[in-house]
């Protein structure tokens, strides 16, 4: 089931549940058969709708966040393998607070790195993809 399916399924699970937990309440008389019922037509629907609709959330979450970092990649393709945040920002639907984070997660896990250039900009570099590394502002050591 997809990230839309698990959020929907999970949605009307949860409305579901909601509205037997509601009858019950509002009942004049409990019975253990309504504490049973309220148990199994309610608590239990509400519980497995939850899981879904986070589930979902989750997926969706990664599968945006797989294709900004596929976006990123085909600039630095396109860019001699360099990109800036605000290159980022301008091709991507992000804003330039997160294209910088994307970046700095893509360097983080080691697949750019962080070059300062003589003109003050930050640039970030992915090897392996397009012309070679340039050279840095400071020195490596």
């Amino acid at each position: 089931m997809g990230y839309v399916g698990s959020i929907g399924c999970g949605s009307i699970l949860s409305i579901f549940g909601l509205v037997m937990i509601l009858g019950v309440v509002v009942s004049e008389t409990i019975t253990g058969a309504d504490l049973a019922g309220l148990l199994i037509a309610g608590i239990v629907p509400l519980s497995f709708g939850s899981a879904l609709v986070v589930h979902g959330g989750r997926k969706l979450k990664r599968r945006n966040q797989i294709r900004l970092e596929e976006t990123v990649l085909r600039l630095a393709t396109q860019h001699g393998g360099m990109v800036t945040p605000a290159l980022v920002a301008r091709d991507a639907p992000v804003s330039l607070a997160e294209a910088s984070a994307i970046l700095e997660d893509m360097s983080a896990k080691g697949h750019a790195e962080l070059t300062p250039m003589e003109d003050g900009s930050l640039r970030y570099y992915f090897p392996g993809v397009g012309a070679s590394r340039p050279t840095p502002l400071l020195p490596r050591f």
